[in-house]
């Protein structure tokens, strides 16, 4: 059962990566540095299709999980921060990390060498962020800890753009 379940998610992983190249690049030029969103519910592929759009992208997440969807549902390994020879920065905990660490990929040179950089279930920089903002707020202010964290977020992904990194997320309901 887990099987069939496996390499069906492949089968859509793979025929819905045409569809989703096709819109980036219906001009048939170099893209510039984009940012792409998968959101949805737990366990209908947003990991595998991210996989196979973007196979030589640098993962970041929880490395068992993507090797285990890469390896089973398609095929190959990707590249994993955190897996060697990809272990030179540690992985970011939060947005702001998130941040720093797109900063340094550029600095050092190590973002020219990945079609993009793919983080699996941002969401968890989000909660952690969140977190960290409202602990910082008196009571009064703790509404806005939503919105705070909302312009981070976009400020990163602008960021990353500005720096020339094509990065995508996945994001759980």
């Amino acid at each position: 059962m887990l099987r069939r379940r496996q390499s069906k998610v492949g089968e859509v992983a793979r025929e819905r990566k045409g569809e989703i190249m096709a819109l980036f690049n219906a001009a048939g030029e170099p893209l510039p540095p984009l940012f792409l969103g998968v959101y949805g519910r737990r366990k209908v592929g947003k990991t595998a299709l991210l996989l196979s759009a973007f196979p030589g992208a640098l993962f970041v997440g929880i490395t068992a999980s993507i090797k285990s969807v890469a390896e089973e549902n398609l095929g190959f390994t990707p590249a994993i921060l955190g897996e060697p020879p990809y272990d030179f920065y540690p992985a970011p905990s939060n947005l702001e990390e998130l941040r720093e660490f797109q900063r340094q990929l550029t600095a050092s040179g190590w973002a020219d060498q990945f079609s993009a950089v793919v983080y699996d279930d941002a969401g968890h920089l989000y909660r952690s962020t969140y977190m960290q903002i409202e602990r910082g707020l008196a009571a009064r202010e703790k509404a806005s800890a939503y919105t705070k964290t909302q312009a981070v977020g976009f400020e990163v992904c602008s960021e990353a753009r500005q720096l020339g990194i094509t990065t995508a997320w996945s994001l759980h309901e």
